[in-house]
């Protein structure tokens, strides 16, 4: 639990390391300890994951719809919360051109909005054939 406290609290990618100090119990003894490099290292490793996927999606769209969907993409959820992220993966996905990446104001809510939306637009056949 304290981990993800920390995680939450310092998550950020691109740049150099920023100092994240902790307080640690180590052999009973109390330990201030940076770990910011390990916070950035961890948060680095989803960028090309996520790059590849919107990748996958742009190229996989019609060529007519491709540069809007470069220029449209909308980060939200837990993940868009990581300081930088936006910045970070335009920068992973600049090969394909020019690209705008942002993220939305109220990302957790935003979630839970946008399922509600598409559930409520969706036929009701369509319930029973989601795995």
């Amino acid at each position: 639990d304290m981990v993800r406290k920390w995680k939450e609290a310092s998550s950020y990618v691109g740049g150099e390391a920023h100092e994240v100090t902790v307080e640690l119990s180590v052999d009973g003894k109390r330990q201030v300890v940076d770990i910011g490099d390990l916070i950035l290292d961890a948060c680095e490793l989803i960028i090309p994951k996520i790059g590849n996927a919107i990748k996958r999606n742009v190229a996989g769209a019609d060529p007519e719809y491709q540069q809007i969907l470069r220029n449209n993409i909308i980060l939200s959820g837990g993940g868009s919360l990581i300081e930088g992220i936006a910045d970070r993966l335009a920068s992973e996905i600049s090969d394909i051109g020019d690209v705008r990446v942002w993220c939305v104001e109220d990302p957790i809510n935003s979630v839970a909005s946008g399922a509600l939306k598409l559930a409520s637009e969706m036929p009701d056949d369509m319930y029973t054939s989601i795995n």
